[in-house]
This record gives structure tokens, sequence and C-alpha cells, in this order.
């Protein structure tokens, strides 16, 4: 029997993803592993954002599988060939973009709803050096845990993030990272040219 599981979908004028539980759950102990690897490689103070948990690791695996799914779905459903190289499925290209789409390197940011909420789509100032050299784009993956579904927000030029003015984020009582708000200036996916 076939299944009548949507992944791809439109709602409220953006793209999303849904994964089945036990896919989004797979990532689990890829960043397990990614997480106590960097705990080597960079301590606290120097992590973008002074820390370095599992969970954050899983968040960001799974945003960038679910915008795997995303370009290749698109791909089936409307017939256009889109060159898809997921350089994220490969450890050893842990310092390159996401994904490559169209010879279009883009960085996939995933984020919860509650970061969303209360900090807004942010780029470190840390974190901008890297993606300067890596990428083209951000593409910014809202993530819904209990649903395992994923809203594709928009996306930003790397090159216009330098533009946006640093501002101190942070809960009480964690690290304070300096961020760029890139709120303003994202760009509807409709516009990601690929």
């Amino acid at each position: 029997m076939l299944s009548t599981f949507k992944r791809v979908y439109l709602r409220n004028n953006k793209m999303q993803v849904r994964l089945h539980k036990d896919e989004a759950d797979s990532f689990m102990a890829k960043a397990i592993v990614k997480s106590e690897l960097y705990k080597r490689l960079s301590p606290k103070e120097s992590s973008p954002y002074g820390f370095n948990h599992p969970h954050s690791h899983y968040v960001g695996l799974v945003c960038e599988h679910a915008a795997y799914v995303l370009f290749t779905e698109l791909e089936e459903m409307t017939g256009i060939k889109y060159d898809i190289d997921p350089a994220f499925q490969n450890s050893k290209r842990d310092g390159e973009c996401d994904l490559i789409v169209n010879n279009l390197r883009i960085e996939v940011k995933g984020i919860k709803y509650k970061s969303w909420t209360n900090y807004g789509p942010c780029i470190s100032t840390r974190q901008l050096k890297n993606i300067e050299k890596k990428a083209d784009i951000i593409l910014w993956v809202l993530y819904n845990e209990k649903r395992h579904e994923f809203s594709f927000e928009g996306f930003n030029y790397v090159k216009d993030v330098h533009n946006v003015p640093v501002k101190i984020t942070g809960a009480k009582g964690k690290p304070q990272i300096k961020n760029h708000p890139v709120i303003d200036i994202i760009k509807p996916l409709q516009e990601l040219p690929v």
C-alpha cells in the first residue's frame, strides 16, 4: 500500500517538510558524536554560541536533512533537475557548506520556535567569518520538534549579513553573544536563485 504521508507541502506561503519520527531520531547518534568531536576541537569559550550540546547539533543535522529532502522532493515534483550535493552527509566535509544546489553553496541554519521567538534568526560574529568562506546563502529552517516539521522561512545572502548592526543576545545566566540579527533582510524562499 502506498503511503499518504506528505513530506513536502505549502503552508502560509512557506515550504514545509515533515519527517517520520524515526527518520528524525536517527540523527541523534550523529549529533552526540559531533558534540564529542567539537568538545575536543573547540573549547566552550571558543564556540560561536558559548555551548556545545548534542541537542544543538541534532537540530542542525536534522534541519540539514530536511533541506535535502525539500530540494530532492521539489526536483521530483516539478521535473526540474537540480544538481544537489549533500555535503553535510559526509563528516570529512564538515568544514564545507551544508548543501550545494546548482553550484549555490548553502549553509542551513536550523532554529527552534522558542529561539526564533526570543531572539530571531541571528548569525554570531564569530560564525560569520567561517560562513563567508564556505557559503553564498544562509537558509533559515524553523523546526517544530514535537511534530517533526520544518518551515523554510527564507534565506539571506551571506554578503549582506555584515551590513546588519551587531546586537548582544542571550538568555539570562547564559553567555551573551555578539550577533547579527537578520530578520529584517530575510528573503522569501521563492527568490532563491537555484
